[in-house]
């Protein structure tokens, strides 16, 4: 029984062929390829993400002491942004 027979699949197929054509190799590498590719999409979405997005300042400094009409403007903003 040569090397030829011993890698016979049920159906017929001579997988010793496929890995001597490089077939792996190829499909190893498009693998690879999709693989970074979809790391580097994820890591540029990410940091896209990040750079948008809107900072608040919720905890004023204990000298500040703001007006009723100061601390409702702010709520009202803060409502605005918030909803959809």
């Amino acid at each position: 029984m040569g090397l030829g027979e011993s890698t016979k699949v049920l159906i017929g197929v001579d997988v010793g062929d496929g890995l001597a054509s490089g077939a792996v190799w190829s499909v190893t590498t498009v693998a690879v390829a999709i693989l970074i590719a979809v790391f580097v999409l994820h890591r540029h979405l990410r940091a896209h993400h990040l750079r948008s997005r809107i900072r608040f300042d919720l905890l004023p400094t204990a000298m500040v002491d703001p007006s009723p009409h100061v601390v409702l403007g702010f709520v009202r903003q803060l409502v605005r942004v918030i909803s959809p």
